[in-house]
């Protein structure tokens, strides 16, 4: 990784991406939106851009003429993660006969990223795609590795694929703007990473407070180390048959339960806090099977709550009964994209500083006590 110095006097980072199938530079730092969309209209007939609506008014205000752009502003809630959003997007580049040399721009989250990076893959079987994260969580794990998706009813990430960006470009002065919760759901991502063995990432979370934690410098380093722990686990396993499952520790479960937080098409849990829950309960199971030790399992439950995350979440959040609540999300977990025909693949942590372990089950009983452990018990 190599340093220079911008105009902010902050250094840049440029981390430079090999997966074998796909090779592109990493940039993070300070006040780089603007450079990119001066850049952008250069050709803005062939390149449109896709950008969180919250977003929106923070890059017209540091950049000249982005309005000139190609803007397609969408909500950043799993409600957009859907075919009629992906389908008024191919609408809109029709209109502006976007070629197959043409190039999308994701400015936003995971959401964002997911449904930007399907519409770039399928539009004349592959077009330029661009990512530009503004949340934390997309900064340390989703903008690279090429999954892109949209949902199907209660399935998460059902329809999807593959497809690499040729470029990533992390602004941190978006990151400086985030309200703590989204801060704190991205930092359960890094929590991810120190549980899967991450000596660097755990020094720093052990080291740091959570306002320490978000300071520029540490925020900055801790996104390098995140993206180059994830690159470890990518390359050679883009498609997830070996080592890149270990990247969905705490996710198993923890998607179930964001699927079912999602009322009247409103998520009530963010990403990061279903995987902070998720983590805790697939600990749970751990210390069950015997692969974690009690004591292990409480520095786990500890880092989460260090960073303000969730421990446990009230079936009322869901808008349904406990027992209700248990059921639907027992059925969601076993519609787990990294199932076999015969069982779910969960991702156990041994300790709370790695290794984890791929233990495979079809015991309900076993995904009942995870959830049941996470799920607070006020009826």
């Amino acid at each position: 990784m190599r340093d220079f110095i911008d105009n902010d006097f902050r250094s840049t980072n440029v981390l430079n991406v090999d997966l074998g199938v796909a090779n592109y530079d990493v940039q993070i730092g300070s006040d780089l939106i603007r450079k990119l969309v001066s850049d952008l209209l250069e050709d803005q007939s062939q390149t449109v851009v896709i950008i969180d609506s919250a977003v929106t008014n923070f890059v017209r205000d540091r950049c000249k003429n982005f309005d000139q752009l190609n803007i397609i502003e969408l909500a950043a809630g799993k409600e957009s993660k859907t075919f009629t959003t992906l389908t008024n997007i191919f609408s809109k580049m029709e209109q502006l006969n976007l070629s197959r040399n043409g190039k999308i721009i994701a400015i936003g989250g995971g959401v964002i990223g997911d449904v930007a990076g399907l519409a770039a893959c399928l539009w004349y079987r592959g077009c330029e795609l661009v990512h530009v994260p503004t949340t934390l969580l997309a900064s340390v794990d989703s903008c690279l590795g090429g999954k892109t998706a949209i949902n199907l009813d209660t399935t998460i990430n059902a329809i999807g694929s593959y497809y690499h960006p040729s470029q990533i470009i992390i602004d941190t002065d978006f990151l400086e703007n985030l309200p703590a919760r989204e801060l704190k759901s991205g930092l359960a991502e890094v929590i991810k990473y120190s549980v899967l063995g991450n000596e660097e990432i755990t020094k720093m979370l052990n080291r740091y407070s959570y306002k320490e934690i978000i300071h520029y410098e540490n925020l900055k380093q801790l996104i390098s180390l995140c993206l180059m722990q994830k690159i470890k686990f990518v390359v050679g396993d883009v498609e997830e048959s070996n080592k890149r499952l270990f990247l969905n520790l705490g996710h198993t479960i923890g998607h179930a339960l964001e699927i079912n937080s999602i009322i009247n098409g409103k998520e009530m849990l963010r990403h990061g806090e279903g995987v902070a829950l998720g983590l805790i309960a697939i600990s749970k199971i751990a210390v069950k099977v015997g692969v974690l030790c009690q004591i292990e399992f409480q520095h786990i439950i500890r880092l989460v709550k260090k960073f303000g995350l969730r421990t446990n979440v009230s079936s009322h959040l869901f808008a349904c009964d406990r027992h209700q609540l248990i059921e639907k999300c027992i059925e969601s977990t076993f519609k787990d994209k990294k199932r076999t025909p015969q069982d779910l693949r969960l991702i156990l942590p041994t300790s709370s500083v790695g290794p984890c372990k791929v233990y495979s089950t079809n015991s309900r009983e076993l995904i009942q006590l995870g959830i049941e452990y996470v799920l607070e018990n006020t009826e």
